[in-house]
């Protein structure tokens, strides 16, 4: 609709209807940024314990940084939440931000428990995975 007023020149129609979706998008990010978080967080704290215990330096690592990108995430999204209430651009700056961490993390804690069920061969080897390969590996030991 917003489109549409604007070619139609009727700028402060256009204007309400991009405010009014601005302020349903803060609400939805709000909503799926504690969902993914806790999802992330449950995921990283259930790899990080065969981590830490298999001695794997990389999967440590791997680790270390998914822990770090859910902190920045958590970060980001306070503050956005911290922002003044009408600022919409900001806050949906901090908001996409604050997910593309938490993908970030997730990402992280695949890659400590992928390193944890490669073959010494493999880990020798460094070898770059494709993603059909990758997404075999996590089926294994999802199941």
């Amino acid at each position: 609709m917003a489109q549409m007023f604007y070619l139609r020149f009727v700028f402060a129609d256009a204007y309400k209807h991009i405010r009014i979706a601005q302020k349903d998008l803060i609400e939805l990010y709000v909503k799926k940024i504690s969902e993914e978080a806790g999802r992330s967080k449950t995921l990283t704290d259930s790899f990080a314990s065969l981590a830490i215990n298999s001695g794997d330096a990389r999967a440590r690592l791997y680790l270390r940084l998914a822990y770090r990108e859910l902190t920045f995430s958590r970060i980001e999204a306070t503050m956005s939440d911290n922002y003044k209430p009408t600022l919409y651009s900001m806050r949906l700056h901090k908001y996409v931000r604050a997910m593309k961490h938490l993908k970030e993390a997730k990402r992280y804690a695949f890659l400590a428990r992928i390193r944890l069920i490669m073959t010494e061969n493999e880990k020798i080897k460094d070898k770059q995975f494709n993603f059909d390969e990758i997404s075999s590996r996590i089926e294994s030991f999802a199941s």
